[in-house]
């Protein structure tokens, strides 16, 4: 029984994590609105540069609904990329923050695979 929720649990939660961060970083995208000194074609304009990481983080979660290791892989490399990149431009804390959730879901996903992958030897029983 608690074997069945333990993997129940291995297999919601990084694909909950994912939708709900990337439903954040759309939120936090629609901030570029309250800026009254930009134009709209400014605001639109940056509205869907700011989209880019959500639409990302969307599609490597749809790789990794089938496919955990993939996905826990992309999501590894995602939040690794996050860190050198924005290492210059964001405060460490965000950093930490929004890399962290990148590699705990794609450790999540790792987990979830090898929970779920049957040996080789129990399979020819």
């Amino acid at each position: 029984m608690k074997s069945n929720t333990l993997n129940k649990f291995l297999f919601h939660s990084p694909r909950l994590l994912a939708i709900l961060f990337s439903i954040v970083l759309i939120l936090l995208a629609a901030d570029i609105f309250s800026d009254p000194i930009m134009t709209w074609s400014n605001k639109i304009l940056s509205f869907s540069v700011k989209l880019i990481t959500p639409a990302i983080i969307i599609a490597s979660l749809v790789v990794a609904w089938k496919r955990e290791m993939i996905g826990g892989l992309i999501f590894i490399v995602l939040g690794i990329a996050y860190f050198l990149l924005g290492w210059n431009d964001l405060a460490f804390w965000k950093l930490l923050l929004s890399g962290s959730i990148l590699l705990f879901i794609g450790i999540l996903f790792l987990i979830d695979h090898r929970r779920n992958k049957t040996p080789v030897d129990e399979k020819a029983e």
